[in-house]
């Protein structure tokens, strides 16, 4: 039994290379591991955390659904936002040529007209 986690109910859990997501039935995301290229999502401060710690930044989103990459995170709120982190110096975020992002950034999407050929 992980404590922090013993009085909620766990619809998913997913797993990088060293980090962990784990999504409640109420949509909150908690997250634990190795985080030194910001896939935890929790605070620049913390690159490693044993016990889960609540992603607040995702506070009033109700994800419905979460993925982790190697060193990137990703979830998905009840409207379909879609929301990335971490690491992404191939483009593994969504956006663009961002390097890294510690916290939950939503992903703009282009119109097909937009994008280039």
């Amino acid at each position: 039994m992980i404590k922090p986690l013993s009085d909620k109910t766990i619809a998913k859990v997913t797993c990088g290379e060293s980090h962990t997501l784990a999504l409640t039935d109420n949509g909150d995301v908690y997250s634990w591991g190795r985080g030194y290229e910001g896939q935890l999502g929790i605070r620049k401060s913390i690159e490693t955390i044993s016990i889960p710690k609540y992603i607040d930044t995702l506070f009033r989103k109700r994800v419905v659904d979460i993925a982790c990459g190697s060193r990137h995170s990703m979830a998905i709120d009840e409207n379909g936002d879609l929301y990335t982190w971490g690491e992404g110096r191939c483009g593994q975020l969504g956006r663009g040529k961002e390097r890294s992002t510690i916290y939950p950034t939503k992903v703009e999407f282009l119109d097909d007209e937009d994008q280039p050929m």
